[in-house]
């Protein structure tokens, strides 16, 4: 039997999964599970990043332009972790024009969990925070939402063009061995650093 804790979310339309809850972040309780669905999601998807419940401490210990305790969603199934994410914001250059805020939504979900619904519950509930803290920010400030998965995660990408996104940036991730010279190399013309 499950208990109800007073931390619990109600999402409309969740989906019909038995046991399944919505709930905030809970501190330093949550470091491990959530570090571990960061390695689980980044393993599945082919991303090399790996977090640590000790990498979560230092994230969580002073958060930049997020309040985890509201802006962290935990899913979990019969008491289990099948889903963490978290929105946040950072300003970002608008050419000319001052800066634009840029409001992101990342989700990590255990690969036996996709396609059941949770992903579309989590974007709908990150979507509804980030227009929360967005009606607090200047209204004449240029403001976008954002998205980041990797390539590997094409269900993620159908249930974003669902929600309206499309694609405007991709990034690589390169490595190169180290054992030899680095021979000096200059910027591209027009490129910035």
């Amino acid at each position: 039997m499950t208990t109800k804790h007073i931390d619990e979310i109600k999402i409309p339309n969740a989906p019909p999964i038995p046991w399944l809850t919505f709930r905030h972040y809970r501190g330093a309780e949550d470091h491990a599970l959530m570090a571990d669905l960061v390695n689980t999601a980044n393993q599945a998807d082919g991303v090399p990043e790996v977090s640590s419940e000790e990498t979560m401490a230092h994230y969580y210990s002073d958060p930049k332009n997020l309040d985890p305790y509201k802006d962290v969603l935990i899913t979990e199934v019969n008491g289990q972790p099948a889903c963490y994410s978290r929105v946040f914001w950072l300003d970002q250059d608008a050419n000319l024009e001052g800066k634009a805020r840029i409001y992101r939504s990342v989700t990590f979900m255990r690969p036996a969990w996709r396609r059941k619904g949770l992903g579309r519950a989590s974007q709908a509930y990150n979507e509804r925070r980030i227009r929360e803290i967005a009606a607090g920010d200047p209204p004449n400030q240029a403001k976008y939402l954002e998205v980041t998965i990797p390539e590997a995660q094409l269900e993620a990408a159908v249930l974003l063009k669902q929600f309206g996104y499309r694609p405007t940036r991709h990034f690589f991730i390169m490595s190169r061995d180290l054992s030899g010279e680095i021979p000096a190399a200059s910027m591209p013309s027009g490129a910035r650093n």
